[in-house]
């Protein structure tokens, strides 16, 4: 299945209740204001079901392109409100599956899949975290600037069972597999809410919450590494520059010392006495981590004790303070 605009759009078309013209045609006019698939006879009609066959390219008009931020703003104004949660999931899922299995974009297309998505296809199908807008106006643009080189029967193949073969697939993953990692989606490229979103959905809170000097457990240590890595992703590609945006970045950077002193200071529970000589813990277990100076070492346990106290109060104001500057909800403290 290789990735076109056909193939884009009937993902699309699969995952919402609104027609080919609601759907096509409100795209279109991000693009080009003139955009003949937003014409609304037979001509109009006609192209829109080429461009879902795979038949032909989608063309812009326009005399000046837009750049992907307006793009994405234009999505998330007047396209997101057609999806609720579970086409949202669906959309990305089917997306990241064509890309994996469309070779022609390593082959063929691999500088404009980078202008497009910001990386290479390899990097960006190990992503855990997507602003939908952003990801819509990437493929978007990409199958755009693809030109030719369709598969016409490719959209036939993009069917209500593929999707929820999908979706069953990747919920399983999540519940049969310890390491395997849930993906994170933002609705809207609003930096506060992905910033909240995903301290909720990867249980930052539960993190600084736990006291270390007892124990903690590793799914905590996964989801708050995958928070570092999901938030770096998504925030360098947005363009602010305002004081949220800094706190956040200032945020990220504590939690992961934060992490790295953990990494340095902490065993698996049960762990293997060569690991006792003092390297450092490879943080990919399951079970729990416990310090790794204890009553052996009085001095080592009270330096432990007194730094971790010290990250997850500053953590802790650092978030407080990122909230107050949104003006909303206080939700972590530590204990």
């Amino acid at each position: 299945m290789k990735l076109c605009f056909g193939t884009f759009g009937t993902v699309l078309k699969r995952c919402t209740g609104h027609t080919d013209k609601e759907l096509i045609g409100t795209m279109a006019l991000i693009i080009d204001p003139f955009s003949r698939y937003a014409v609304d006879d037979k001509r109009g009609k006609a192209a829109i079901s080429k461009l879902l066959n795979c038949k032909i390219d989608f063309v812009d008009t326009s005399d000046n392109p837009k750049k992907k931020k307006e793009v994405a703003e234009e999505f998330e104004s007047k396209v997101i409100s057609f999806f609720n949660s579970d086409g949202i999931l669906r959309v990305v899922l089917a997306l990241l599956d064509i890309i994996y299995n469309d070779s022609d974009i390593e082959n063929h297309y691999e500088f404009t899949f980078a202008e497009c998505f910001g990386t290479d296809k390899r990097s960006f199908l190990t992503q855990c975290g997507f602003v939908f807008s952003d990801f819509l106006a990437s493929t978007l643009l990409y199958t755009i600037k693809r030109r030719g080189n369709m598969d016409e029967l490719a959209h036939k193949a993009i069917t209500n069972d593929y999707l929820d073969n999908l979706v069953k697939e990747y919920k399983d993953n999540i519940q049969k597999k310890p390491d395997f990692i849930k993906i994170i989606i933002f609705p809207t490229a609003q930096i506060i809410g992905i910033f909240e979103q995903a301290v909720k959905e990867r249980r930052i809170d539960k993190f600084i919450y736990c006291d270390p000097t007892l124990k903690i457990n590793a799914d905590l240590i996964y989801e708050a590494d995958h928070f570092v890595s999901t938030l770096n992703n998504v925030i360098d590609k947005l363009e602010y520059e305002n004081d949220i945006h800094q706190s956040i970045s200032l945020f990220i950077d504590l939690l992961y010392e934060y992490q790295s002193y953990l990494s340095k200071n902490m065993l698996p529970e049960f762990c293997p006495k060569f690991l006792l000589e003092g390297d450092v813990c490879p943080m990919r277990t399951t079970g729990n981590y416990v310090p790794k100076f204890r009553e052996e070492n009085i001095n080592g346990a009270k330096t432990f004790e007194r730094k971790t106290l010290d990250y997850r109060n500053r953590i802790c104001l650092l978030y407080k303070e990122i909230i107050e500057k949104s003006n909303g909800d206080i939700a972590v403290t530590p204990k």
